[in-house]
């Protein structure tokens, strides 16, 4: 089988495609604590679509990449997650903190790429990490909202139609 990716890059790309399924299962873990534990059923309904499914969909985005430059793709298994978050803030701010950890990892893979002269991948991961620019965004948003709103999960519930604003990602996932 001829590869268009060494084997040092695509195995990066497993790894992005990991972190995006062990950000899957992190996100439907808070998502359960907040409708559960929060009493915030509102914006775990609203964040689950929008910010959870996206990780699923966005490991197919590379996936399909290397599908498209005739490379296997391998799914890292992801962990037990039994977080018993102290409060939302808690559960964002972890995300937010994988979040950028998933940028980081995608830089050092873009570097792999490019000490590879591997020009098609650098531009695809150029591009993917455009991709996480506004889910970090969105989490620093519930951050601050987080602290504006001062602990008053209700009123936060009740509003999060108006701060969660990531659309719902079309595609497999």
């Amino acid at each position: 089988m001829r590869s268009l990716i060494n084997d040092n890059v695509n195995n990066g790309l497993n790894e992005i495609i990991g972190e995006c399924f062990a950000l899957n299962r992190l996100c439907d873990r808070g998502m359960s604590e907040l409708s559960v534990k929060f009493a915030m059923n509102n914006a775990s309904s609203i964040a689950h679509p929008r910010i959870a499914h996206i990780f699923p969909k966005i490991a197919d985005v590379v996936s399909d990449y290397q599908s498209d430059r005739n490379c296997l793709s391998v799914y890292p298994a992801t962990l037990l997650d039994q977080t018993d978050y102290n409060s939302p803030t808690d559960f964002f701010e972890k995300l937010l903190n994988d979040m950028t950890d998933l940028e980081s990892l995608c830089y050092d893979v873009l570097n792999k790429a490019q000490d590879d002269s591997d020009m098609t991948t650098v531009v695809f991961l150029q591009e993917f990490i455009r991709m996480l620019i506004p889910i970090t965004s969105q989490c620093l948003l519930l951050i601050d909202k987080c602290e504006l709103y001062q602990n008053n999960w209700a009123m936060f519930d009740a509003d999060a139609e108006l701060f969660i604003t990531l659309p719902i990602m079309a595609g497999k996932g």
